[in-house]
């Protein structure tokens, strides 16, 4: 006569770990790697309704992030701070998407003749007109440049004449999404000095700047492409709107998230505006000439 097992047996018997880290599982999911347990192959089936759940799911959290990125500055920071981060997508994955998508619609729409007030903004006309007039006899170099430099620039210059500056334009487009992600941590030290009381955390910076430029390449993108359909004696009304909402999601972003009296608050986004400035300016004009050099 078999002896039935100990409920103990039972009990240790019925325990299921994850096949990808081993831990012991406690439901669909577990609970130490996030990996969901399978006990079967997956099936086509199964493939194409986890990419339908995952496409919706991305779906819903990008729509979201994205509406309060425009409509409730500063929110989205504070929400990462507090802890609530699940419902919307993580900073730095929302500032590659939208800077890349951003940058991208720049190569593949055309020029218009609109006034646009985008930072990116297809230079190419203007650097073929450059390009083409350019004498490279008459190119001059500061003297406390190296030989090696000014050989550099000649020969750039002369690479620049043949193609009407066509590559020189296309290297700088695609080299300014990284230059705008290494001012991003450069500029976040110089906003550490203005709000240093109460301390706040160098991270806290990282994350309202990559918000508002997130949210700077989206309406930037947008204006692109209203310039793009509409005609330009509409967008010499357009434009204007969405640089003055750009400033004011830049200047309600600091005021929401920092809350500091408003005169105070007013007089360090001024300061900031105006050093930043001159650090993309910096960092363009720095990017360029790396950019000449490597051609």
């Amino acid at each position: 006569m078999s002896i039935p097992p100990s409920p103990a047996a039972a009990v240790s018997a019925a325990q299921v770990h994850c096949l990808n880290c081993g831990a012991l599982l406690s439901g669909t999911y577990c609970a130490s790697c996030g990996q969901r347990h399978q006990t079967h192959p997956p099936t086509v089936r199964h493939l194409l309704a986890e990419l339908a759940e995952g496409l919706t799911h991305a779906d819903s959290r990008l729509w979201v992030t994205l509406r309060y990125l425009l409509t409730r500055p500063g929110f989205l920071t504070r929400e990462f701070f507090a802890g609530r981060r699940e419902r919307y997508l993580p900073p730095i994955r929302l500032y590659i998407v939208v800077s890349l998508a951003y940058f991208l619609m720049l190569a593949l729409l055309p020029e218009t003749s609109s006034p646009s007030m985008s930072v990116g903004t297809t230079p190419t006309p203007s650097l073929e007109a450059s390009g083409a007039d350019l004498d490279c006899r008459d190119l001059k170099v500061s003297g406390w440049s190296s030989p090696w430099l000014a050989q550099r620039l000649q020969e750039a210059c002369l690479r620049m004449q043949q193609d009407s500056g066509i590559q020189f334009g296309k290297a700088f487009m695609r080299a300014i999404p990284r230059s705008m992600f290494v001012l991003l941590p450069l500029f976040a030290l110089v906003m550490l000095a203005f709000y240093w009381r109460p301390r706040r955390l160098y991270a806290e910076h990282v994350l309202l700047l990559m918000h508002n430029h997130s949210a700077c390449f989206l309406l930037l993108g947008v204006e692109h492409i209203l310039s793009s359909v509409l005609p330009a004696g509409l967008m010499e009304w357009i434009t204007p709107v969405v640089l003055l909402y750009l400033c004011w999601t830049v200047w309600r972003s600091v005021d929401v998230y920092y809350a500091q009296p408003r005169r105070l608050a007013l007089a360090k986004v001024v300061i900031l505006a105006m050093l930043y400035t001159v650090s993309a300016t910096l960092v363009l004009v720095f990017t360029g000439v790396a950019t000449v050099l490597s051609l």
